[in-house]
């Protein structure tokens, strides 16, 4: 069901391809290679494996320890890896390197984290200064500016309307351009007994805060301990064509009995603030009666909150593919994590929606599912025969889309 409201005031999983589509002549065909066996499923194709020496790489751009990496609309693949940014193009061939560790402009401190606007612009955060400091590129890959989030005047004067200063803020989460001067982001930000999540759209002369909330996945203990943790929920959220975000705050989840149980997706416009609210029944995953081993003093205040709410939260991670929304449940994701620890077929499922319809196209059995989508592919990293890192790259049947 939707609802239109007006705001005035917001695993990496091993993937399964097909083994009988057309492969590319860098993707390696052995009937005998075990992971030939995750590639048998309808609903995809292998299309390219990419980043080691037996798939064709070479020199600086072979993979050691790749993460986090994304696809842009043209089909090129940027993969943080080494301390800098590796980018491939289409066939999987290394076209550029982006920065290097250090504290100038275009330099990382700490591991890249790269986020891509729908129109191509790359933001990269450095982790080691909990992503307070970013660096912008160009959609070529071309070095515009490297700031702090910190520094900007309107953001510390929304900060202390609020009651905050600029020392409350732990860090930035999660940050996508929208042009050279416009960026949403998320920072988390310290309070006396919580902690808040601020979602804030920033453009050169304007700040709004979308959304400011307490954060689902942090607690703050009695005696003023910090404590992060998938089981106690989360805010995931992303960008879409159109100059709009979606997001889903488990803390929105409903477990009723006698109607059954929900999880809501917000689509909302940046500029609008019009609110698309989509929500959609799930299966609920219980928490145990012997959840919680440790004995850890610290942990058993966590252990009650988790037990007294009876159900683990709705979704475990989101995606999306252009106007297309890729929602991994809990449920599914623990049912994963049984059949991967006794070696049985693995089993997640997607929940997919069409954004520019506000409608659910389907549940998708993805058997192990895709941490990045773009333009009809699934990005997931694998090993080749020798151990070292590759991507793989599979074609998701038009089916998937609703078409």
């Amino acid at each position: 069901m939707k609802h239109f409201i007006p705001l005035f005031i917001l695993f990496i999983f091993l993937l399964s391809c097909s083994s009988d589509s057309n492969i590319e002549s860098n993707v390696h065909k052995d009937s005998n290679d075990k992971r030939n066996k995750l590639y048998e499923s309808e609903l995809f194709s292998l299309d390219l494996t990419f980043g080691s020496e037996q798939y064709g790489t070479k020199d600086e751009y072979l993979l050691v320890s790749p993460y986090e990496f994304v696809a842009n609309c043209k089909d090129e693949i940027i993969v943080p890896d080494e301390g800098k940014i590796k980018v491939f193009n289409k066939f999987g061939k290394g076209i550029k390197i982006i920065g290097r560790q250090g504290q100038g402009p275009g330099e990382f401190e700490g591991s890249p984290r790269p986020f891509l606007s729908p129109n191509g612009y790359l933001l990269v955060l450095s982790s080691e200064s909990n992503n307070r400091y970013y660096n912008l590129f160009t959609p070529d890959y071309d070095f515009i500016e490297k700031k702090s989030f910190l520094n900007s005047l309107l953001l510390q004067e929304h900060l202390k309307m609020k009651g905050f200063d600029i020392n409350d803020v732990k860090n930035i989460f999660k940050a996508y351009p929208l042009s050279i001067t416009e960026k949403i982001y998320t920072l988390r930000l310290l309070g006396e007994y919580e902690m808040f999540l601020l979602l804030i759209y920033e453009s050169a002369d304007n700040l709004v805060c979308l959304l400011h909330v307490t954060h689902p996945r942090i607690i703050i203990t009695s005696k003023k301990g910090v404590l992060s943790s998938q089981y106690l929920g989360d805010f995931l959220w992303g960008v879409l064509p159109g100059r709009r975000i979606y997001y889903v705050n488990t803390d929105e989840d409903k477990n009723d009995g006698q109607s059954g149980s929900y999880y809501t997706i917000h689509i909302r416009s940046i500029d609008t603030n019009e609110d698309i609210i989509i929500t959609h029944k799930f299966t609920p995953f219980p928490v145990p009666e012997d959840f919680g081993t440790s004995k850890e003093a610290g942990l058993q205040e966590f252990y009650s909150i988790v037990k007294e709410r009876k159900y683990f939260p709705s979704v475990f991670t989101l995606t999306n593919d252009r106007n297309y929304i890729f929602v991994y449940t809990t449920f599914e994701y623990e049912k994963y994590k049984e059949t991967e620890n006794s070696k049985k077929e693995q089993n997640v499922h997607a929940d997919v929606f069409d954004a520019d319809e506000g409608e659910f196209i389907g549940i998708f059995n993805l058997r192990s599912g895709f941490g990045t989508i773009q333009n009809g592919y699934g990005y997931t990293q694998l090993q080749d025969d020798e151990g070292f890192a590759v991507i793989a790259r599979c074609k998701i049947h038009p089916s998937v889309y609703g078409k």
